[in-house]
């Protein structure tokens, strides 16, 4: 199956309960640290402490959207890798994100190899691996 290379704090940030349990529930049986979130702001102001390495921000919540939620999260958390995970796919939105920080853009319907590689970042050539028992 998924093999976690090195286990991540990551926060889910989608303002639809099942979406955003679901997503967490998934990426911690991978083994990474999930916070889940319903609210870009709540998300952006826990990130000041937490210091997550991935925030997965759905677009399209009300009060503050994905693109506010990078933003604050660009001031609260500057080296956190931000990934757009949306219903918001067209070519316009996939340009929106880029401009607007994020290092990827997956559509909900992305399939888990997707998410785990937008995810974690790539190991450099010849590294070793922390997950492997042999190292």
């Amino acid at each position: 199956m998924f093999e976690v290379t090195v286990p991540l704090r990551v926060f889910v940030v989608d303002d639809n309960p099942d979406a955003s349990y679901t997503l967490a529930q998934l990426l911690e049986l991978l083994g990474h640290s999930v916070h889940a979130f319903a609210n870009g702001r709540e998300a952006a102001e826990a990130a000041r402490a937490l210091r997550p390495d991935v925030a997965v921000l759905d677009l399209g919540m009300p009060e503050i959207d994905g693109f506010a939620t990078a933003a604050l999260f660009h001031e609260s958390s500057p080296g956190t890798r931000l990934i757009a995970w949306s219903g918001y796919s067209a070519p316009a939105d996939r340009a929106r994100t880029r401009a607007s920080g994020f290092y990827a853009h997956l559509p909900k319907t992305a399939p888990l190899e997707d998410l785990t590689s937008a995810i974690e970042p790539p190991m450099p050539p010849g590294a070793a691996n922390p997950a492997d028992p042999r190292h």
